[in-house]
C-alpha cells in the first residue's frame, strides 16, 4: 500500500508544482501601450471609405476614383510577457495608414507607414504601374505640402500630396497629362 500511497503523492506534487509554473507565467504578463497613426498626419489623406477623388487634365478629361479599402492603425494595448520576449511579440506595431483607390482604367494605393522609434515615415504610393517612395521624418510632415518626384526612364513623374486636401496633382509624363484634384 506505501508504493501506491507514493505513487499518488508524486503525482500530486507534479500537478502542483505545474500549477505554480503556470501561475508563475501567467502573472509575469505586462501591458504596453502602443499610439495609433497620428490624426494631424492622417490628414494628409483625408478620405473615408466610398469617397471619389476626382481629377481633370489639361484637355478637360476627367478620371473619378473610388475609394473602395481604407485602413489606419488605431490606439491599442499589447499584452506581452517578458520572460518569452521576442522583438515582434513585446514591441509595438508599426503605425500604418493605407487606402486603395480605383476607376475604370486606373488605381492608386498608399501605404503610410511611421516608425515612431526612428521619428520617421515611409510613404509609397503607386498610381497605376509607377511607384513613388519617400521618406520623410515627422518634422518634414508638419503641415507641409509633400511633392514626390520620379525619375524614370528620363521621365519625371511627380505627385503632390497637400494637407488637409490629399492628392492634388499627379503629372503623367507618358501622356503628357497634368492631373489636378477637383473639390468635389
Amino acid at each position: 500500500m506505501k508504493p501506491i500511497f507514493q505513487t499518488q503523492l508524486v503525482s500530486l506534487s507534479k500537478i502542483v508544482i505545474f500549477c505554480i509554473f503556470c501561475v508563475f507565467l501567467t502573472c509575469c504578463k505586462k501591458t504596453k501601450d502602443c499610439p495609433g497613426f497620428p490624426p494631424d498626419v492622417a490628414e494628409y489623406f483625408p478620405y473615408h471609405l466610398s469617397d471619389s477623388l476626382i481629377f481633370v487634365n489639361q484637355h478637360n478629361d476627367t478620371i473619378s476614383f473610388n475609394v473602395i479599402s481604407f485602413s489606419i492603425t488605431e490606439k491599442q494595448t499589447i499584452v506581452y510577457n517578458p520572460r518569452k520576449c521576442d522583438k515582434q511579440e513585446c514591441t509595438c506595431p508599426f503605425i500604418n495608414l493605407y487606402f486603395y483607390a480605383e476607376s475604370a482604367n486606373h488605381r492608386i494605393q498608399v501605404n503610410f507607414n511611421i516608425f515612431s522609434k526612428e521619428n520617421n515615415a515611409y510613404l509609397t504610393i503607386y498610381f497605376d504601374k509607377i511607384s513613388f517612395n519617400k521618406t520623410l521624418t515627422l518634422v518634414e510632415l508638419n503641415g507641409n505640402t509633400i511633392e514626390i518626384l520620379k525619375n524614370s526612364e528620363k521621365q519625371i513623374f511627380k505627385l503632390v500630396i497637400v494637407w488637409g486636401e490629399g492628392i492634388t496633382e499627379i503629372y503623367d509624363p507618358i501622356n503628357n497629362f497634368q492631373w489636378k484634384s477637383i473639390k468635389k
